[in-house]
């Protein structure tokens, strides 16, 4: 499970969804359209989330985008997936509404993951 506590914990099931998502698009896709991929991540969550279920929700994300999941996010999202009934509506608001700030914190916490390795790699040397 991520560590996501420099965020308010309304935000932390959507971005228990959105960073595996985020880690799982084709890194081809993502060197593609490097200059415009932030746009895109957002406008494709905004408009995969107007829908009714999270599954939905993934299933329209994933056929918009290249997205394969790996093993270590896998939890994240299929607990972030699980929500149901109020509380999946409210999720899928927050990915409609809040779109940019979610976006904003995915891209943080990618940041600190390069941060991270990075410093991992110029420890090995």
């Amino acid at each position: 499970m991520q560590e996501l506590s420099d965020y308010p914990p309304q935000y932390h099931t959507a971005l228990r969804l959105l960073i595996p998502i985020w880690r799982g698009l084709d890194s081809n896709y993502k060197s593609k359209y490097a200059r415009s991929i932030w746009q895109q991540f957002e406008d494709n969550i905004r408009s995969a989330a107007y829908t009714s279920t999270l599954s939905r929700f993934f299933n329209n994300l994933s056929s918009r985008l290249e997205i394969a999941i790996d093993a270590a996010g896998l939890t994240d999202v299929q607990a972030a997936l699980a929500v149901t009934g109020a509380a999946e509506r409210t999720l899928l608001r927050q990915l409609r509404d809040e779109t940019s700030t979610l976006a904003l914190m995915v891209r943080l916490e990618n940041e600190k993951s390069k941060a991270s390795w990075k410093a991992y790699q110029e420890g090995r040397k």
